[in-house]
């Protein structure tokens, strides 16, 4: 499992709806149009289910997550901690 960002730069909407269909209940609305993904795959296949790579769900960008930082909402944090991958080092 890796955890991905998607970004909508078109229709938010029609991407989640995808994220939900493909993800149900693995991912993470940081904001509208901004998500977290546990995914299985490769960023091409995500790209591709959710519609991105085609055009289908509107234009967007998925980029894999190797390590993160910050500061966010103890929600957010919960997420990364319950959905990261257990063999990546966390920066908690």
């Amino acid at each position: 499992m890796q955890i991905f960002m998607v970004i909508s730069t078109g229709t938010a909407n029609q991407v989640e709806k995808h994220l939900d269909e493909t993800v149900p209940g693995k991912f993470y609305s940081v904001k509208e149009g901004v998500w977290l993904a546990a995914f299985d795959g490769t960023t091409q296949q995500l790209s591709e289910k959710l519609g991105i790579r085609d055009g289908v769900s509107g234009a967007g960008l998925v980029t894999p997550i190797s390590n993160y930082s910050g500061r966010a909402s103890a929600d957010l944090w919960e997420w990364l901690k319950i959905n990261w991958p257990s063999e990546k080092a966390r920066n908690d």
